[in-house]
């Protein structure tokens, strides 16, 4: 789990179903974000979506470039988070 890339989610402004997916991904990421190898039933339960909308969550993730992945072997898939910030932080005063 990294807690280190879950904080940084929580600075990323997205639709509900992919900061939940999202999140789940990084708890299962090592603090570089690698090393994930999501099981989709895993996916479901944790993030409370369903297999389809994690599916769809985890392309659009794909496409905003929060999530890179590849294919290794039949369907085990092994993915890194990337988490991009979208709210600037305060300025000091």
């Amino acid at each position: 789990m990294s807690v280190k890339l879950m904080s940084l989610v929580q600075d990323v402004k997205l639709p509900a179903a992919q900061k939940l997916l999202l999140l789940a991904l990084c708890d299962q990421a090592n603090d570089d974000g690698e090393n994930i190898m999501p099981d989709l039933t895993k996916l479901v339960r944790v993030s409370g979506l369903s297999p389809r909308q994690v599916h769809i969550a985890l392309g659009a993730l794909q496409k905003r470039g929060h999530v890179t992945g590849a294919r290794l072997a039949g369907s085990l898939s092994q993915y890194r988070v990337t988490p991009k910030p979208t709210i600037k932080p305060e300025p000091l005063l």
